[in-house]
């Protein structure tokens, strides 16, 4: 089943206030939303997989930047530093799964890109409008 963007959104702002708590308040996170929340649905969990990598591979001491457009679709993009120490060694099974419910849920009614030029880490996702 679906959820209420709302609710993912809720869920991402949890997500970076613990990692603000964790450290102590140091960081430079920027959420921006755009468009209207209140009538679009996604599928459960989708978003924060990207969230999450941002702090997990992340340099934490640069900006964050995570932007949300409802406006045509649902469009999401994280952009990170990548962090100089590599704090995890996993084989990216987040990456994976989440590209395997894309295709699952939004059969050829999405985009993923991830690119990584220089240090900056970006992931664009695009879900078409119905």
């Amino acid at each position: 089943g679906m959820v209420p963007i709302a609710k993912e959104i809720t869920h991402i702002q949890h997500y970076i206030d613990i990692q603000s708590l964790r450290f102590s308040n140091k960081m430079n996170v920027n959420f921006e939303i755009k468009g209207d929340i209140s009538s679009l649905n996604i599928a459960p969990m989708l978003l924060i997989t990207f969230v999450e990598n941002s702090f997990k591979h992340g340099n934490l001491k640069a900006p964050i930047r995570f932007v949300l457009n409802l406006e045509n679709g649902i469009e999401f993009i994280t952009e990170n530093e990548i962090g100089s120490i590599n704090k995890d060694t996993s084989s990216g099974i987040g990456l994976e799964n989440v590209t395997k419910r894309l295709q699952l849920v939004y059969p050829k009614k999405h985009v993923l890109e991830i690119n990584q030029i220089e240090n900056i880490y970006k992931v664009h996702l695009k879900i078409l409008p119905k």
